[in-house]
């Protein structure tokens, strides 16, 4: 924008940490970070940080990527906008609550601007945010991010969906509510580490124990059965795979590679046990990190067939091209963005009901269901095309030719479009996008308090009320003798930051020594670091005190 800087809210350990879990959304946000990082045009980087987050993460990364970049952290929920800040990116959907965050900073909404991104869209706190979205205070100077084309017309209909039920309610078919920009721009990968990897490959395969002829398939991702992708069609179709193979060809091996939830660890061993025939499969541990780089440099094709709504965008497909692997991927939201079907893979049709899910929503909204119950629900009824699974399987083992051209098409996909730089400089060009319109935007987003101030809000809770014409005064004597009384008690110590200013009590008190009564607004000569606020304040605890009497 204007040569400010983007701080980066909530890249704290939570958002971007892999300790806890093995996600997706984290390993997203961290490369998205280290993009930002790669692309940050200042000489120093901000993050602005909600409370009990911490900057550690980040600035270990900052270490590795560009040690000499300083790091900036300042605290999110602070009382005043952020100093010389045009615009603050959140790695989250909910950017309403921004929008009212910034609101609370009394500026208004023309202080900065406001970057959102999908990622998750079907719990509850995140569909409840996305409705709330269309009443918030977003401007047309912010922006939630979309990740994929789905995920876009998931928010839109959200959006849509709130916009109509207020016509309903109100009774106004012209209402038409203000909305954030949904621009389209997708997660991304480590493009150069992951393309290097197919130069391990014989070492991988030897390390894992695979024959030089024989073909590897792979999938890589959080093995929730629940809320990923279900395994039974693709074991059961391998089997079937395996079936129609020559007598004596060697059997192709698939590697699984992720972390189960540990309740679901034996239904995978279960599940192994009944449903694999012919082929082999090596169930590895997905918090090894040197299997990792393995098992992506041992593979021949990468198989992802998800089948859940908490799904948006899929990160693993992206990664397989750009180890130059041809994807096997169910058709299905993001994947259909990335796999370009009969190019760099095969897409797989998959099938959802067009009608019935509501009462699964109703009893999630009334806590019936939890999340994970919710999207295990409607997984169940998201069918994905064996007979299809098989063709693609057939014709990628089969053809070694094929893998290749595939393969190097997907590994060029990924330098044109999902290398982490190209991605953090499209966010840095909709950052100047955004800075513009908001200069340019006149008499709109003025300060607007979310909701009444308490004076106004309970202001008839007595009959009259302190102004800055009241009028405070006393016998000097008396009254510095009565504070210095009560003053030391426990009963009138407060902790930070609800406690009254001791320097500002005793400025007045000084004051009322040296001048007589006195009220707020004729007051001179305060010292500039007393604010109208804590002087207010501290006159009216003195008051309650009974060290200050009211005069006049």
């Amino acid at each position: 924008g204007s040569g400010r800087h983007l701080p980066l809210s909530s890249f704290g350990a939570k958002q971007f940490s892999l300790v806890d879990r093995k996600m997706g959304r984290q390993a997203a946000s961290g490369g998205l970070l280290q993009a930002l990082i790669d692309t940050e045009p200042h000489d120093a980087l901000r993050l602005l940080l909600p409370p009990g987050e911490s900057a550690d993460p980040a600035g270990a990364l900052l270490a590795r990527r560009r040690p000499q970049l300083r790091l900036e952290a300042q605290p999110l929920l602070q009382q005043r906008p952020p100093v010389d800040t045009d615009l603050v990116f959140m790695s989250d959907p909910l950017l309403g609550r921004l929008a009212h965050w910034r609101q609370w900073q009394g500026a208004g909404a023309r202080a900065y601007g406001l970057i959102g991104i999908t990622h998750t869209l079907c719990s509850l706190p995140v569909l409840e945010g996305l409705r709330e979205l269309a009443t918030a205070p977003v401007q047309p100077w912010d922006a939630l991010i979309c990740t994929s084309r789905c995920a876009r017309e998931a928010v839109q209909v959200s959006l849509d969906w709130e916009e109509e039920r207020l016509r309903r309610r109100f009774g106004a078919p012209s209402l038409r509510l203000p909305r954030p920009r949904l621009p389209l721009i997708p997660l991304g990968c480590d493009l150069e580490r992951l393309a290097g990897l197919g130069q391990r490959r014989a070492a991988a395969r030897r390390a894992l124990g695979i024959a030089a002829d024989q073909v590897v398939l792979l999938y890589v991702g959080r093995l929730a059965i629940h809320a990923k992708a279900h395994p039974t069609v693709l074991l059961e179709t391998l089997s079937r795979l395996a079936a129609r193979q020559s007598p004596g060809a060697t059997p192709v091996r698939l590697l699984i590679y992720g972390v189960a939830p540990p309740a679901q660890r034996p239904m995978w061993q279960e599940g192994l046990k009944a449903l694999v025939r012919g082929y082999e499969v090596q169930l590895l541990n997905g918090e090894d990190e040197d299997l990792a780089e393995q098992v992506w440099a041992a593979a021949d094709i990468f198989v992802s067939l998800a089948d859940n709504h908490q799904e948006t965008f899929g990160l693993t497909p992206v990664e397989a091209m750009a180890c130059g692997l041809p994807v096997i991927a169910s058709d299905w939201n993001g994947y259909r963005d990335t796999v370009r079907h009969g190019e760099t893979g095969l897409l797989v049709p998959t099938l959802q009901p067009a009608e019935g899910l509501t009462a699964q929503l109703a009893r999630y909204g009334l806590h019936q269901l939890d999340y994970d119950a919710f999207v295990a629900r409607l997984m169940q009824e998201v069918v994905v095309d064996g007979e299809a699974l098989l063709a693609a399987l057939e014709r990628l083992v089969a053809d070694p030719d094929l893998r290749r051209r595939l393969g190097e098409a997907g590994q060029r996909r990924v330098a044109e479009r999902y290398a982490w730089p190209l991605i953090g400089q499209r966010i840095r060009d909709l950052c100047v996008s955004l800075e513009l319109a908001r200069q340019r935007a006149q008499g709109v987003g003025e300060a607007d308090w979310p909701l009444a101030p308490p004076e106004r809000q309970f202001g008839s809770w007595s009959r009259t009320r302190l102004t800055s014409q009241t009028r405070f005064g006393g016998d000097p004597a008396t009254v510095i003798a009565r504070w210095r009384r009560l003053a030391p008690l426990r009963l009138h110590q407060f902790p930070e930051p609800i406690r009254p200013d001791p320097m500002a009590c005793a400025w007045l008190l000084q004051r009322l020594q040296q001048s007589g009564p006195f009220c707020l607004a004729e007051l001179r000569g305060i010292p500039a670091e007393l604010s109208p606020e804590r002087l207010r304040h501290a006159a009216h605890w003195l008051a309650k005190l009974g060290v200050l009497e009211l005069v006049g």
